[in-house]
Order: C-alpha cells, then sequence, then structure tokens
C-alpha cells in the first residue's frame, strides 16, 4: 500500500513496491493542476494587478483598497476599521477567486501604532 504527501496527497510507493504508471501519472496531473492553479490565480504576484483605492475619510485615508486582474476581476480586497480615524486599527484582507465574486481566503491584521500615530505593526490573527 503506497504512502502519501502530507499536501498534495501524491502517491509514493514503498521501498518494496514498483512504481505503478497510473500512479505516477496521477501524480503528475495533481502536481500539473497545482501549478496551473497557482499560475491562474496571481495571488503571489501582485505587480500583474492594478490597484484603486475607495472610500476617503475625513482624514484623507483611503480605508479601501481594492487589486483586480488585467480583466477587471477583483482579485483582492482590504478594508480598514475599527479604532480612532485615521487610525484604524483592523485590516481585513479578502482574496478572491478567479470570478471577483467569491472570497477564497479572509485575513484579518491588527494594526498599531507609536506614541507619534506612525504605524509599527500589522499583526495577522
Amino acid at each position: 500500500m503506497p504512502l502519501f504527501t502530507p499536501k498534495f496527497y501524491l502517491k509514493k510507493p514503498t521501498e518494496t513496491e514498483q512504481v505503478e504508471p497510473r500512479d505516477y501519472n496521477d501524480n503528475l496531473d495533481a502536481i500539473d493542476n497545482a501549478l496551473t492553479e497557482h499560475f491562474a490565480d496571481r495571488m503571489a504576484h501582485f505587480e500583474c494587478l492594478s490597484l484603486y483605492k475607495l472610500d476617503k475619510d475625513a482624514f484623507g485615508v483611503f480605508v479601501e483598497l481594492q487589486w483586480k486582474r488585467e480583466n477587471g476581476k477583483l482579485a483582492k480586497r482590504s478594508v480598514f476599521s475599527r479604532g480612532t480615524p485615521p487610525y484604524y486599527s483592523l485590516r481585513t484582507d479578502t482574496y478572491y477567486h478567479e470570478d471577483g465574486v467569491t472570497a477564497k481566503v479572509i485575513k484579518t491584521y491588527l494594526l498599531t501604532y507609536d506614541q507619534d500615530n506612525a504605524l509599527i505593526s500589522e499583526v495577522l490573527q
């Protein structure tokens, strides 16, 4: 019985097993699909996205940022909230699937400031 890798669940034959062509091909298909999804997603390649700044508050801070793909569909949205403007204490980042509508991942960051009100950290929650 083969062993499996932890992330992509690829089949690994034991030391006493022969490599089966079907298992080998299944592994290659799984790797190909993972790479195809990664390159299509472009989440890791923000230089390929356009940035839009929205909803400027009374202090001139944009409380929403949107990154859009070349086709105009939303890739990422950041919203600043909580705290006392313009020193927001929370940033919520939403990453979107290729359709630009369906959320894939949501991450929140706690923002902290020093005594001069300079942003000093954004800690993932």
